[in-house]
């Protein structure tokens, strides 16, 4: 249910450009999620919700128990309400003035609670509160310039797991430049799909320049050589038979194709973690014997992660089989150049 404030009061307090700049990025998430299903968000959606419209709050009990796995998860003793002291005593330690910190509480009584529970400090102003509180916070990790980049290697939707399959099978060759595909329907048995999900995996892999789609006829195989990995690349751009300039990568780093499968190689589901916090979950069609490809797998999300790779000892990567619903192995590589 909905309900006010314990104190039956509204306030304002003053966010840092980081976190307003997230609650941007979460925005336009929210408003791609309820588009999909023809929906728009209105002033009455809920910012944290697990509807498409946003129409209805997440169950608070979840969020703590989340939290609670979490903090588990890395051996910290903690709970979710901590996180509001810790706000407090971090403002307190940077400086922030004892009225401040109080207005940020919702304390009342001129700051009389605030005292009692933690005690007085130096005047500051709440500008300086939001700039401190966000100076103390870890840096966020790199994003991927795009979700076309990211959908290569690191898979979340059906649809682009299957793009991310069909892209593996022409890389290694079991797909040959000019080879049809299966029909939509045939292609949609193969991977369990609806047949609006294959026509979605076909548009991506137009997007990477990997086939080609006739109206009325079953995509088309390209040239692996004319394929544009750019994140810039439109469809038109990648027609087999032309030359296309090398194109200048700037800011993201292809990844590097896996080598090839064996008869063994399936759909796998993947975690990455370095020093025990985890930096990549994805899944991709590997096999699960084969050493140099899972260390290909390994470089490219630690690559994906903004991290150097030239380090491997510090992550490890749990291979896990999602039909059987079980970890098969923990790769570590060694800790050499990639």
């Amino acid at each position: 249910m909905e309900k006010d404030t314990k104190t039956h009061q509204q306030r304002r307090v003053t966010i840092d450009d980081e976190t307003r700049e997230v609650l941007a990025e979460h925005r336009l998430r929210a408003e791609e999620a309820a588009a999909q299903v023809g929906k728009l968000l209105t002033g009455q959606g809920f910012v944290f919700s697990q509807t498409p419209d946003s129409s209805e709050p997440l169950v608070p009990s979840s969020v703590g128990q989340r939290y609670t796995r979490m903090a588990k998860r890395l051996g910290i003793e903690t709970h979710f309400h901590a996180l509001r002291h810790y706000s407090a005593t971090e403002l307190i330690a940077a400086g922030m003035d004892i009225l401040t910190v109080a207005g940020r509480l919702g304390h009342s009584g001129g700051g009389i609670t605030t005292l009692r529970v933690y005690s007085a400090w130096l005047a500051e102003a709440d500008q300086r509160a939001a700039a401190g509180i966000a100076a103390r916070l870890p840096e966020r990790p790199k994003v991927a310039a795009s979700a076309s980049e990211r959908a290569k290697t690191a898979p979340r939707l059906p649809f682009e797991k299957v793009a991310s399959t069909i892209r593996l099978q022409i890389l290694t060759g079991e797909l040959a430049p000019g080879d049809q595909l299966l029909a939509v329907n045939a292609l949609a048995k193969r991977h369990e799909v609806g047949v609006g999900t294959v026509y979605k995996a076909l548009q991506l892999l137009e997007e990477w320049g990997l086939v080609l789609l006739k109206s009325g006829g079953r995509p088309i195989v390209l040239e692996i050589a004319d394929v544009d990995d750019s994140a810039t690349s439109s469809p038109s751009d990648a027609m087999p038979g032309t030359q296309e300039p090398e194109p200048e990568i700037t800011e993201v780093e292809p990844a590097q194709p896996a080598p090839p499968t064996s008869a063994s190689a399936r759909l796998l589901d993947f975690v990455v973690r370095r020093r025990g916090y985890v930096i990549a979950d994805f899944s991709a069609e590997a096999d699960p014997n084969n050493a140099a490809q899972l260390r290909q797998l390994l470089v490219d999300a630690v690559r994906r992660d903004g991290r150097d790779p030239s380090d491997l000892g510090d992550f490890t990567m749990e291979v896990a089989d999602p039909e059987l619903k079980e970890r098969i192995r923990t790769f570590v590589a060694p800790s050499t150049a990639s």
